[in-house]
């Protein structure tokens, strides 16, 4: 049997208004979550960092659910 789980994505108050050429240089959000760009301290695209870090948890939440599924 397959169990459904669902999960959100929060953010903590780092939100912006941002223009769509404007380039970031804020360094803030989770360390582990946080595109190479961003910890190089580098300007980045917000956009891409977000789909960076959305991925990276995705990824994090699909291998602890695999684990604990084969442990039951």
């Amino acid at each position: 049997m397959i169990e459904i789980i669902n999960f959100s994505l929060t953010d903590f108050g780092f939100a912006r208004y941002m223009k769509k050429s404007e380039l970031l240089n804020t360094n803030c959000g989770s360390y582990v979550y946080s595109a190479p760009e961003v910890l190089e301290g580098a300007q980045y695209e917000g956009v891409q960092a977000d789909i960076w870090s959305m991925g990276k948890g995705s990824v994090h939440f699909i291998y602890m659910f695999m684990i604990n599924v084969s442990y039951k």
